[in-house]
């Protein structure tokens, strides 16, 4: 299965896995499905922190790539497309960073790992929505 990590499955997977359902977990660590995280999840993740939204030790996100590939998942870089195809969605939700992460996952044919009902909301496909 080809997937994209939403930023909080991210961020549950570093420090709350077990909030994580176990089938899910098991999806994310079968070698045969492709997991990426996405470039805007460090912009999020570095905005959040920045504003006191989010703790995370002070080299994270900044070696971000790195620590995804150490993680067993793969980068995403944004581009373009991404971002045009996230900001074009027909729909009422304004979070920048669910947008996008909805562009990549529709550009890309990925399926976002989310408890948000709100990805499924912006046409990408999900698993794990609650």
């Amino acid at each position: 299965m080809r997937l994209l990590l939403d930023t909080h499955a991210l961020i549950w997977w570093l420090g709350a896995r077990k909030r994580m359902p176990k089938p899910l977990q098991a999806l994310l660590l079968d070698p045969g499905n492709e997991v990426l995280v996405s470039a805007a999840t460090a912009w999020e993740i570095a905005i959040k922190r920045r504003i006191g939204m989010l703790e995370f030790d002070a080299g994270f996100p900044g070696d971000f790539d790195p620590q995804v590939v150490t993680l067993g998942f793969a980068p995403l870089a944004v581009t373009a497309a991404h971002m045009v195809r996230g900001a074009g969605i027909d729909a009422p939700h304004k979070d920048p960073f669910d947008r996008l992460i909805a562009g990549q996952a529709l550009v890309e044919h990925r399926v976002v790992v989310t408890a948000d009902k709100a990805i499924a909301g912006l046409g990408a496909a999900v698993v794990w929505r609650t």
